[in-house]
């Protein structure tokens, strides 16, 4: 009752479940932006109800919160972003609004396999499942990362970072590092579209 107060007092408007069914009824039967999932609830845990939830539609944002760091790599590959419950509630209401807003619209420009999207500090904000394929992290993982954090030479990134808000735009060739280490080449054609929306599409370049 707590977070559905403070939802609603930052403008959400808030459906609660007392168990993972229930909760997945009302998903069936309600239109609704995103899903608030604890990880431990009656009947189904967490996990089961994420992903029925995946089942049904990939493109709503799943974020599930829990006192049980452990539980991460249960759930990593069924939710978009794992919180700690005891965080400052400013953590959830953020990453809520920001997965709301970037599934809500398209952009013709990103209309591709692997697109990724960032905020200004260079934290990343969303991808596609085609980039979590590229990289090797879940979506969850990846949603904890920087550009510094996935780049082969991380000591270029300030300065292209910079030079990409200041043009709107930038692209070219870049060295990419997986999950395990080793170098992944792409392309990239990256924006700043005016809505602040920042994002780039990425193509692997074949060996």
């Amino acid at each position: 009752m707590i977070r559905r107060a403070l939802l609603e007092a930052c403008g959400f408007t808030a459906l609660t479940a007392s168990s993972g069914r229930e909760g997945l009824a009302i998903f069936k039967s309600h239109r609704v932006d995103a899903v608030l999932v604890d990880y431990s609830m009656p009947e189904m845990d967490g996990g089961k109800v994420c992903a029925a939830i995946k089942q049904t539609n990939r493109r709503t944002p799943v974020i599930m919160l829990t006192a049980y760091s452990s539980a991460f790599a249960a759930v990593s590959k069924v939710v978009d972003a794992f919180i700690e419950k005891g965080q400052d509630p400013t953590v959830l209401l953020r990453r809520l609004e920001s997965l709301i807003n970037l599934r809500s619209h398209i952009h013709p420009e990103l209309r591709s396999e692997y697109v990724i999207f960032a905020d200004s500090s260079r934290h990343y904000l969303d991808c596609s499942d085609g980039v979590c394929q590229l990289l090797g992290y879940s979506r969850a993982e990846i949603l904890n990362l920087s550009v510094e954090d996935i780049s082969y030479r991380s000591q270029d990134v300030i300065t292209l970072f910079d030079e990409y808000r200041q043009r709107g735009k930038l692209d070219g060739e870049y060295v990419l590092r997986h999950k395990n280490g080793q170098p992944i080449r792409i392309t990239y054609r990256s924006f700043v579209f005016p809505d602040g929306c920042m994002a780039a599409v990425w193509q692997p370049i074949k060996k």
